[in-house]
């Protein structure tokens, strides 16, 4: 999962229940140098997920940067 990180994209680690695993890969992909960020989000429930993609849109605008999403874990979970 750190592999965006590596092309230079902002990562979103989601996750439902694993987040020190999550902040594993953050902390791994900030290594980097580029932004990073945990969001715990069940993708099942629409608003969750919704949520999720609006934090993304945000932060990849901050950063200035393109948006790549990674699903789950560390744990793969």
């Amino acid at each position: 999962m750190v592999k965006p990180g590596r092309a230079g994209a902002v990562v979103v680690v989601n996750h439902s229940s694993a987040r020190e695993s999550a902040e594993d890969v953050v902390r791994e992909t900030e290594s980097f140098g580029v932004r990073a960020y945990a969001h715990r989000a069940d993708v099942s429930r629409e608003e969750q997920a919704v949520g999720m993609f609006a934090r993304t849109a945000e932060e990849s605008i901050r950063a200035d940067a393109g948006m790549t999403l990674c699903p789950g874990s560390a744990a793969g979970g």
